[in-house]
């Protein structure tokens, strides 16, 4: 498929109606196609909608494999993401060409690979801050039953495109979404993608959570997350009890954070509840949540202590010291989790002793404005989907 000339207008029919696309420069290049600035129109007095129009190469899925064009439109329907895939034409001299298009608002900011780019290293509060949005994000998702299968730096727009603990980030790119536990071809990138999907199995909210904490790794080492390649990964996803696999990120309670994410077997994997409950003692994790969120983080923690998932007895002594200060006073289950803190004082203080407090704030990093070809990716607008980052309001 060729690229889209600026001033190529589209016409687009889709279940909300007809409308016209004008497209204006090309945003981004990746394996399923190609994203522009646009402007929508959906009538002669309708006023021009800025959007990002993502076109599809005529080699992807779209175009060969009607299972997976009729799960993934399940999958963003179950999700409540309205800007699903749908045919698309221009009209030219010769005929009509056809594109299989989906279009998404504008945000300001830039994707991570920009701080990548920069040399910046995220510190522990700043991937703090990453990590506590984006499993706020897998747990909404979890809960909607989609697998989004391609969580990495370039799917995640901060807003402002700046490094700091305090940026809001936005999951972007649904081309892969599917239901939980859908059968279809393996997807994703391969420094990010779970282990067991290399070996064939279903995907399942865990897979998300292992392609965060490699994203996270990433990010605080500016590096390839892995310390093997991709057919020892392989060989490790199948060892009865396999060492972490992501490179050390130099903070000793994220690092103990991102092992229990990054596990090769899923079962062992936190869910994105126990994420969610692992970042509790990280101020910076929890900085957005709302008090939903601390009300499933507490259901989660008294799960484990009734031995139905994995546990680690320092992170849950931790977990329920922090979670007592978000809690109501009224909150059904404050007693037990006070019981829980209680109890894991000795753990605290051993922990404390050994390696500090797990809360390490540290000041942040400016990196410099990184250009790729004529858009500076740190002020332009970029692809959103609904799926963002927790507002102080969230419905």
């Amino acid at each position: 498929m060729s690229t889209l000339r600026r001033g190529t207008t589209l016409a687009v029919v889709d279940p909300n109606g007809r409308s016209t696309i004008d497209v204006q420069r090309v945003l981004g290049t990746g394996g399923q196609g190609s994203v522009y600035k646009a402007q929508r129109r959906t009538g002669v007095d309708t006023p021009a909608e800025g959007i990002a129009l993502k076109v599809f190469t005529d080699t992807t899925d779209w175009d060969v494999d009607p299972h997976f064009i009729t799960q993934h439109r399940d999958a963003i329907r179950n999700a409540a993401i309205p800007e699903a895939p749908v045919q698309a034409h221009e009209l030219t001299d010769t005929g009509a060409v056809n594109y299989t298009v989906s279009t998404m608002p504008l945000v300001p900011g830039g994707p991570l690979t920009n701080q990548l780019v920069g040399g910046h290293k995220a510190t522990s509060s700043e991937a703090a801050n990453l990590l506590g949005q984006m499993a706020v994000t897998l747990h909404d998702m979890d809960r909607r039953g989609v697998v989004h299968r391609d969580i990495k730096p370039a799917n995640i727009i901060s807003t402002p495109a700046v490094p700091s603990p305090e940026v809001r980030h936005t999951l972007i790119d649904w081309d892969l979404a599917v239901p939980t536990k859908f059968d279809g071809n393996t997807c994703g990138t391969f420094d990010y993608i779970a282990p067991e999907l290399l070996l064939g199995r279903k995907p399942e909210p865990t897979s998300d959570v292992y392609s965060l904490a490699a994203t996270t790794a990433t990010m605080m080492t500016n590096a390839s997350p892995n310390r093997c390649d991709l057919k020892e990964r392989v060989a490790w996803a199948r060892q009865a009890d396999p060492q972490p696999v992501l490179k050390d990120v130099g903070d000793p309670y994220l690092k103990l954070v991102l092992d229990r994410a990054s596990h090769a077997h899923p079962e062992k994997r936190s869910t994105p509840t126990d994420l969610m409950v692992d970042l509790l003692p990280l101020p910076a994790a929890t900085r957005t949540w709302q008090p939903e969120d601390f009300s499933a983080c507490a259901d989660r923690l008294i799960v484990r202590r009734v031995g139905h998932a994995e546990r680690n007895p320092m992170i849950e002594a931790f977990a329920a010291e922090a979670l007592l200060r978000h809690l109501p006073e009224d909150h059904g289950d404050r007693d037990i989790i006070a019981l829980m803190s209680q109890e894991g004082a000795p753990f605290r203080k051993a922990w404390t002793q050994r390696n500090g407090p797990p809360v390490r704030d540290s000041a942040p990093t400016q990196a410099p404005s990184v250009s790729i070809g004529d858009v500076d990716m740190n002020t332009e607008s970029i692809p959103m989907t609904p799926f963002v980052a927790p507002a102080p309001k969230r419905g």
